[in-house]
């Protein structure tokens, strides 16, 4: 085997070149780790900002809930299960403004027997018309199975359809006012009240003013001439 002489300086030149090059590598390994950890970082930061997303949509569909149910109580008074095509003569002159007043409350009766509201329909009649239940809760019991749905066909002062039967029906004073009411309604079974589910039920309401309001006081099916 041939030993080559080598020179010391030689052999500090070899030397100072494998540090130099050892250190490059542990520099290179350096850059690579600190790469590493900021893109660890920062797709730790983009999956917690991912997180929050999902909790923004969360709080705008309570937001909407929100609006949908405050919609719902506004619009309540003037709408019913079905759009119903009811009528009230009022071309007549010198009609009581105190009869469209009796005419909101009863389409608000009706229309919240129709959405299942009837505890609010329970508050519109008045101490005597209530007491043909015991409570509100048997109230609330026996409206539940007479009524399913609600579609208002007619809601009239009840003189104006007396008028073409008897020449002297004439508005009403004082704190009474009467009202020829036509509705269709579904309940339980094949029956709502007395009547079949389905069918147009004829009906006279009288209304009367109660703490200053008018309450729905009596129904009834047959009504004579005044």
């Amino acid at each position: 085997m041939q030993v080559i002489p080598i020179s010391i300086s030689r052999l500090v030149e070899i030397s100072w070149k494998v540090d130099y090059e050892t250190s490059i590598f542990f520099l290179y390994l350096l850059i690579v780790s600190f790469t590493l950890q900021a893109c660890n970082r920062a797709t730790f930061q983009d999956y917690g900002t991912a997180r929050v997303i999902p909790q923004t949509v969360e709080v705008t569909r309570v937001i909407s809930q929100t609006v949908i149910a405050t919609q719902v109580i506004e619009i309540t008074p003037a709408t019913i299960t079905e759009v119903a095509d009811y009528s009230v003569k009022t071309q007549q002159p010198g009609i009581d403004p105190t009869y469209y007043d009796g005419i909101i409350v009863i389409t608000q009766y009706y229309t919240f027997l129709g959405h299942g509201l009837f505890e609010d329909a329970y508050q519109l009649l008045s101490s005597a018309g209530r007491s043909h239940s015991s409570d509100v809760d048997e109230y609330i019991k026996m409206a539940k199975l007479n009524f399913k749905t609600v579609k208002i066909i007619t809601i009239q002062p009840y003189y104006l359809l007396a008028q073409e039967h008897c020449s002297q029906a004439k508005p009403e004073t004082g704190d009474v006012r009467r009202f020829y009411v036509q509705i269709i309604a579904e309940g339980e079974g094949s029956l709502s009240g007395s009547a079949l589910n389905g069918a147009l039920q004829t009906l006279f309401l009288s209304l009367i003013q109660e703490d200053g309001e008018w309450k729905i006081d009596t129904f009834a099916t047959i009504e004579k001439c005044p």
